[in-house]
This record gives structure tokens, sequence and C-alpha cells, in this order.
């Protein structure tokens, strides 16, 4: 039985074996949704609109996404064109980046997450 999609939402099947569960964000590029892939491993799935702008812009840094490698990145694993849609299969993190500088109070940066996140890439360039 063929389905066709439209547009994500929870129950959805965008790619067959992979079934929307919830949605994690929404930004300018399009929205992120968590999940179930084969097997039952939870996946974030990227939806980005083919129609404006910003589906050439990811399709071009996908080009680019594919050649890197970092254990600070999440891992992107598939991407698909479906019912004028671009759907990127991603690793899941557990938490965003703004939970994660919440959860690191008492160390010093919580409140001012940008100045953190420079000195990380900093000291990241300094490694390489």
């Amino acid at each position: 039985m063929e389905t066709s999609f439209t547009q994500p939402e929870a129950g959805a099947e965008p790619i067959p074996g992979y079934s929307l569960a919830d949605r994690l964000g929404r930004g300018g590029y399009g929205e992120v949704w968590r999940a179930y892939a084969p097997g039952g491993f939870q996946v974030a799935l990227k939806f980005v609109s083919l129609a404006g702008v910003a589906g050439a812009v990811e399709l071009r840094a996908l080009d680019v996404i594919r050649e890197i490698r970092h254990p600070n990145l999440l891992v992107t694993f598939a991407a698909w064109q479906v019912e004028g849609w671009l759907i990127i299969g991603m690793e899941l993190a557990d938490k965003t980046l703004m939970q994660r500088f919440a959860g690191s109070e008492g160390r010093g940066s919580a409140r001012n997450p940008t100045r953190r996140v420079a000195r990380l890439f900093s000291r990241g360039r300094a490694r390489h």
C-alpha cells in the first residue's frame, strides 16, 4: 500500500520504516523530529522544504557535512528528498546545547554560553 507524505506530524512515516514521534524544535531552516528507525532505534529527522532558499542551502551543506568526522558533532547518516521535502537523518542528541549549559552551573559560564562556546572552539583549534 502506497502512502503519500505531505508534512511532518506525529505518527507519520515519511521514509519507509521511520515513524515520527514528536517535534523537538523548529528553526529558520526547518523542523527536527524524534523518530523511530527500523529496529526501534531513536533518531532525529530534520525536515527542510525544498520550495524555498533553505532547501538549496541545506543541499549544499550536505556536501560539506558528508566529509566531516568529529567526536563532538552528531552523525548525519542519510538524506532523502520526498514530496518536496529534504529529510536529513541524524543521530539523536540527549540534550540541547542550552540544556548542557544550564547543567554546567558552578563551572563558571552557564550564564554566558556564547563566551563558553568561543572558549571551547579556541581550545579545539589549538589541538588541531
